[in-house]
């Protein structure tokens, strides 16, 4: 296992899906769009985009 990343090329994408639980699913959106506001602000320079999609309590992330 590599303990960096500098041979790394290309782009790297990450996705996850998250089921809130039943009435929790503004706090996972707020918990959600301050991960997203960090990682598209100065902070995270190599975050090409971060979005979240909502349906009900369910939720799926990517990132690029």
């Amino acid at each position: 296992m590599s303990t960096s990343f500098e041979h790394i090329r290309g782009k790297i994408i990450l996705h996850g899906q998250v089921k809130a639980q039943e009435d929790q699913g503004d706090n996972i959106a707020a918990i959600l769009k301050a991960i997203q506001d960090y990682s598209t602000s100065e902070r995270e320079p190599g975050c090409l985009t971060y979005r979240i999609c909502r349906s009900g309590d369910d939720f799926f992330t990517f990132e690029e």
